[in-house]
């Protein structure tokens, strides 16, 4: 993958980490195909403990057959490959779970969609089950597959734009997650806030504006409000920055010298924020 080699090293390290987990819970007997609420959207897998039967459960969708013939057919190999997808992403979870639940989740999409990228090329391996060679590839062979890999590529798209976090500020439950002194700490991170996308940028806005600490961080919070540069883009904002009065109370203690800046910005967006 791209990036600094420490950050390279770094999802090394985590690659296996979550296989040796993996194999863990494999000789435990704790991996398990369910039924995932929500699996025809966006749920494809869930990892957690007690008081489920298995640390990782993997949506039915995906189960391959057991019969020796059929799982070596394209489609068996298919779902075997997104069942292989989703357990990296979950066994992540696992060997995360003293980092802040957020972090947890961008580090488990991007791994994902590294190992995704994988399986799109034929890999041929071994097979326990039949005994012979079998060739693994993700295609699109039932409309539960092609639901799979279009979300897949969607979460590689981001990855690629540096714009995973705005994917997941996209899920309404992740949102929750969200902190001041995570923004903050993130500030440089994935192209800084003038690659947030507008809805993003409303969802930190508010985080900002509702924290003690936060709301002194005047320079961030310019940074993010100078990233709209259509007032459309501010109406998109708008749905999640619904109460601007601690936005406008964050900026009333602004220094005289980026007061002009921050007229520019009104000027931009067509909304009074001071």
């Amino acid at each position: 993958m791209a990036g600094p080699e420490e950050h390279q090293r770094r999802y090394r390290d985590l690659a296996r980490m979550a296989e040796a987990e993996l194999w863990r819970l494999w000789a435990a007997d704790d991996i398990a195909f369910a039924n995932i609420p929500g699996s025809s959207r966006d749920e494809f897998g869930a990892a957690s403990p007690e008081p489920y039967s298995a640390d990782i459960r993997i949506s039915r969708q995906f189960e391959p057959s057991r019969d020796p013939a059929e799982y070596a057919t394209p489609r068996e190999q298919a779902n075997l490959c997104a069942t292989a997808c989703t357990l990296a992403h979950e066994a992540v979870h696992l060997v995360t779970a003293t980092l802040p639940t957020l972090e947890q989740e961008l580090m488990c999409r991007h791994l994902q969609a590294l190992f995704f990228q994988d399986l799109l090329t034929p890999r041929m391996y071994g097979s326990r089950l039949t005994g012979s060679p079998c060739t693994a590839q993700l295609t699109p062979s039932t409309p539960a597959l092609e639901n799979y890999i279009r979300d897949q590529q969607r979460r590689v798209q981001a990855m690629e734009n540096n714009q995973m976090i705005d994917y997941i500020m996209g899920v309404r439950v992740y949102r929750g997650w969200l902190t001041a002194d995570f923004i903050i700490r993130s500030r440089d991170w994935w192209g800084g806030p003038a690659n947030r996308r507008p809805l993003t940028r409303g969802i930190y806005l508010n985080a900002l504006a509702a924290d003690e600490r936060g709301r002194n961080e005047h320079g961030l919070i310019l940074d993010l409000l100078s990233g709209f540069r259509t007032a459309l883009e501010w109406q998109e904002a708008r749905t999640v920055l619904v109460d601007l009065g601690p936005l406008r109370n964050a900026l009333r203690t602004v220094g005289a010298g980026i007061q002009s800046r921050l007229g520019a910005i009104e000027t931009a967006i067509g909304e009074q924020l001071h």
